[in-house]
Order: C-alpha cells, then structure tokens, then sequence
C-alpha cells in the first residue's frame, strides 16, 4: 500500500459533504418544528418542516449511495485484482447510484404537484405514502 491518496479517498469526499448539508437542512427542519407532534404546530411550521425534510432526503440518499461507492473503490484497491470481483463491485456501484437517483425521483414524483408534499392542503394527488416509503427505505 502506498501513503497516496487514490480515488476512494477523494470519493468520500462528496459523502461527507453532502452528510455536513444534511446535517443543516436537518437543523433547519427541525427549527421549523420538525420532530415534535404535529398537533403542537401551527400550519406554517407543519408545512416549513415538512418542505425541509424532503430537501434532506437528497443529500442523505446521495451520501448513502456515493459512500457505497467509495468502499467498492477502497474494496477494488486492497484486493487482488480479479475481473469477476472488478464486475461485481462495478455493478453494485452503479445499481446503487440508479437506485439513489430513482428513489429521490420517486420522492419528488409522488405528488403533483410536487409542493403537496410539504404544503397537504393543497389541490392534487399523491401515491400511496407506504410504498413510496418502502422504495426510502431500499434506497438505504
């Protein structure tokens, strides 16, 4: 192994950043409200809450998604080289960075418009919240 850094080494970088902006727009959804029972909230604070929580969703998916990345790189890096183990990791690398960017389309697409999500009151229609919520929770 040499002292050099390679590519999973800056690769993590994005994680941890996006995981840093996650960490304030957390902040935010949570001086709005967020995290408290929804009947100790008043409609702006529902509504703010709810508009930050779903701009986390990104940047926590992309964390989980890119961090998988940089362990198959770490993974490629201290293993002997074998062309089945570089397909595999390249694969799974690539299906987990697909399925980050359907799960947080699918976050946005379940409503139209879009804003329902944060603002329930408003005219239109959404999914059915249980199976948007089991596609959040592969996406991990």
């Amino acid at each position: 192994m040499t002292r050099n850094l390679w590519l999973d080494d800056w690769c993590i970088l994005l994680p941890m950043s996006s995981i840093i902006v996650a960490s304030c727009t957390i902040s935010v959804y949570t001086s709005y409200g967020g995290c408290h029972h929804v009947f100790d909230l008043q409609p702006m604070q529902i509504s703010k809450s709810l508009e930050w929580n779903v701009i986390s969703l990104v940047f926590c998916i992309g964390a989980i998604s890119i961090g998988k990345v940089s362990v198959a790189l770490l993974i490629y890096r201290l293993q002997a080289p074998s062309k089945f183990r570089t397909w595999v990791l390249g694969f799974l690398s690539v299906s987990s960075v697909v399925v980050a960017i359907l799960v947080v389309g699918l976050e946005y697409a379940q409503c139209k418009p879009a804003r329902k999500l944060w603002m329930p009151t408003l005219p239109g229609s959404c999914w059915d919240a249980e199976s948007v919520n089991d596609w959040d929770i592969s996406g991990s």
